[in-house]
Formats: C-alpha cells, sequence, structure tokens
C-alpha cells in the first residue's frame, strides 16, 4: 500500500494541477520553531496554500465518493476531511509548520480524483503543538537518550 502511494504520488499531482490550474512548487521539510516537530506537504500551491494527496491502495479502482462517511475514511460524507482522521492532524501540523493559510487535499485513484479544501485552524495549533512537544520532550526525548545512553 506505501509502495502504491508512493509510486502515483506523482499521478495525483498531475490531477491536481490539470483540474485547479494552480501552479505548484517542490515542498521541503518544514520543522517548527522549536526544531522537534516538522512537516513535509506534497507541494506549495501559489503563495499561500498547500498541497497533499493521497493514492489509497483500497480503492484504486473506484470512485472516491464511495468513501465518503465511510467507517475509517479520511472523508466525511459532505466530502471534507475528517477532523478525527490522522491526514487532517498531518494537514494541520504542515499548515502551523509553513505558516501557510490552507491545504488542497487529493485523493487519487486509476479512475477518478476529488480535492477539498482544509483552512489553517489556529484552535488545533493552540490545543495539539503543546501536546506534541510534551510528548516529544517527555516521551520521545528520553526514549533516544536511553538508547543512545546520553
Amino acid at each position: 500500500a506505501i509502495v502504491w502511494g508512493q509510486s502515483n504520488e506523482a499521478a495525483a499531482i498531475q490531477a491536481y494541477k490539470e483540474r485547479s490550474g494552480n501552479n505548484i512548487a517542490a515542498s521541503g521539510l518544514w520543522l517548527h520553531e522549536s526544531g522537534l516537530l516538522g512537516g513535509s506537504p506534497d507541494g506549495l500551491v501559489n503563495d499561500d496554500g498547500l498541497l497533499e494527496v493521497k493514492c489509497p491502495w483500497t480503492i484504486r479502482f473506484k470512485q472516491v465518493n464511495t468513501i465518503f462517511g465511510s467507517r475509517d475514511s479520511c472523508l466525511t460524507e459532505e466530502g471534507t476531511l475528517n477532523r478525527e482522521h490522522n491526514y487532517y492532524h498531518q494537514v494541520q501540523g504542515c499548515l502551523a509548520f509553513s505558516d501557510r493559510e490552507y491545504c488542497d487535499f487529493g485523493v487519487w485513484t486509476t479512475v477518478d480524483f476529488y480535492c477539498t479544501r482544509v483552512f489553517k485552524d489556529t484552535e488545533w495549533q493552540d490545543t495539539n503543538i503543546p501536546l506534541l512537544l510534551e510528548f516529544y520532550n517527555g516521551t520521545m526525548l528520553p526514549l533516544i537518550r536511553e538508547k543512545l545512553q546520553v
């Protein structure tokens, strides 16, 4: 599934370009000011947006709307990005670290491409960035130190 997603990412980005007409620039890693958290979206859209695309193996031959609202779907019944899904958190992290205003979130299959716009959620940032930093400093860093015996 991971190989499928990676090998079809370029096709998904091309589908986005063709449908949206937006300019896409390559994106690297964006770091939080602490240097401890980061994210790398699939592209930069114009001057204030990001692009994140997914190519799910499970629906590779289906229309994207067949997963709207289904159990464990990243998309709600309305076709928006599910705020409870890991992808929402990924997108919001990337928006926070890059200081961009929106992310066009695309889902690509061999027969369809669907895109929904997700806007920066400052409430998510205010709640979750401190929790992520606390987790890193309180859980991950001690494990790293233990492994390195520092």
